[in-house]
This record gives structure tokens, C-alpha cells and sequence, in this order.
């Protein structure tokens, strides 16, 4: 699923949000213990990993600052991956937010009942950019 918002925050306080939320989620979820994290295409962690039900695993598939981030976050249970493509123009940075659930996708579903859940994935979607929106703003 593909949204697309336009966001009142520039390309270098939506990249500086995002690594700094990795750099905290590694520092305070694993046992990496260096402050400063590199957030690169390859950056792989685990949260979690003694425990299977509850692991978390991110590997960083593509990092290009001011331009991309995608991420894919494998669970137990499901893969999900997490794109971020963005674009300054005149009214602010043009975020574009791909999800791809694998278990969604691949999840067979009454035609009416899939355009419900897609409609409530798309608004929860719509809701996390612009909540990162909102902490950037508050920073």
C-alpha cells in the first residue's frame, strides 16, 4: 500500500527524526552500545533475539538521506517492509510511505472486505506521517 503526504518539515529534520529513532531503538532494545549508529544500506539488528515470539529483526535495504529510506522488519508471525521516499517542493517535504505486509498481501479476502481493511491501513498510514510531522515539529 502507497500513500503520499506533504509534510510542513524539511528534508534534513525528517531524515535527522529518522535516525535518530533507529539510533534509540538500537540503543535501547539491543546490545549494541556505541552512540553514535551509522544507518546505512546493510545495517542489520535484532530486538528481542532470545526470545522467539517477541524478536524483531530490521535490516536496512536501501539509505540514501534527503531521498530514501526502506527497512524490512521480519517477525515471527510476518515480514513487513517500509518505504520512505521524499521530495522538497515550494509547500514542504512530499513524503510518500510504501507498506508492504506480507501476510496482507498474501491474505485471500472478500472484495468489500479488502477495500475496508486497505481503507483503515491506508488512514493508519496517513496518521504515522503525520505524527512524525507533529514530533518533528515539537522538537
Amino acid at each position: 500500500m502507497k500513500i503520499t503526504r506533504t509534510l510542513k518539515v524539511t528534508s534534513d529534520a525528517f531524515y535527522d527524526y529518522l535516525e535518530e529513532q533507529i539510533s534509540k531503538d538500537i540503543l535501547n532494545n539491543t546490545s549494541l552500545q556505541s552512540p553514535s549508529v551509522k544507518i546505512e544500506k546493510g545495517l542489520k539488528y535484532t530486538i528481542n533475539k532470545n526470545d522467539i515470539h517477541t524478536r524483531k529483526e530490521f535490516k536496512v535495504l536501501e539509505y540514501i538521506r534527503g531521498k530514501a529510506y526502506k527497512a524490512q522488519i521480519k517477525t515471527i508471525s510476518d515480514t513487513v517492509t517500509i518505504t520512505y521516499e521524499t521530495e522538497e517542493i515550494e509547500e514542504g517535504l512530499r513524503v510518500t510511505l510504501h507498506q508492504v505486509v506480507k501476510s496482507f498481501e498474501e491474505k485471500k479476502q472478500i472484495r468489500i472486505m479488502k477495500a475496508f481493511s486497505e481503507l483503515i491501513y491506508l488512514g493508519r498510514m496517513s496518521d504515522t506521517l503525520y505524527d512524525i510531522q507533529k514530533q518533528i515539529l515539537s522538537l
